[in-house]
């Protein structure tokens, strides 16, 4: 982790940072925005520099076709395979216990506020290491072929509920249900756009 500071006109003193990375070399920072998850407060930069081309242009026969799954995170057409990190199902012993402790707060009470604190931290850490991995991953997919194809998912259809109506129940409801927290789990919209974003960056 590397430590800086951010310094505001017209704000006394200096904002500690924790930067997850170093800024690039002559980059100018063009604005910032800054948003608070519960005791945490993160700062988004946009930054504008000289060149963004940091990787040769891929040779347009390099590519790969990308099968997404549930069992396994995807499938290459190179017959590599990605296996399911499986991190919400890490984090839900957690997450649930945490649930279970709010259920239990009174309203307006100091306990309560503290177990809706500690519940956004375990959501939050949750998507924090989705997110890194996600970025990792796409960006090492990226930095080998030029040309990269996905299937053109439709997330919110796949996920959508079987509970139906009261006149028209649905079937296999508990089944879809976890599959739909399965589909969620593995965030194949989130990974399609982070591809799509480090192809682009990588000259692809």
């Amino acid at each position: 982790m590397t430590y800086g500071a951010l310094i505001f006109k017209g704000m006394p003193g200096r904002l500690q940072l924790h930067l997850h990375q170093l800024l690039p070399d002559h980059a100018s920072i063009r604005s910032r925005t800054l948003t608070k998850e519960g005791r945490i407060s993160r700062v988004a930069l946009l930054i504008v520099v000289a060149d963004v081309h940091t990787v040769l242009p891929k040779k347009p026969g390099n590519l790969v076709g990308i099968d997404w799954g549930v069992e396994r995170l995807a499938m290459l057409s190179t017959g590599e395979t990605i296996a399911n990190p499986r991190f919400g199902a890490e984090a839900a012993r957690g997450i649930g216990k945490a649930q279970r402790k709010l259920a239990r707060a009174a309203r307006g009470s100091r306990r309560r506020l503290k177990a809706v604190a500690h519940l956004a931290r375990q959501r939050r850490r949750l998507a924090n290491r989705r997110k890194s991995y996600l970025h990792q991953l796409t960006a090492a997919i990226a930095a080998r072929f030029g040309a990269i194809a996905v299937e053109d998912l439709k997330v919110k259809t796949m996920t959508t509920s079987a509970k139906g109506t009261v006149e028209r129940p649905g079937k296999n409801v508990r089944q879809k249900a976890g599959l739909n927290r399965e589909i969620l789990e593995v965030s194949p919209g989130m990974m399609i756009s982070m591809l799509r974003d480090e192809a682009e960056r990588a000259g692809g």
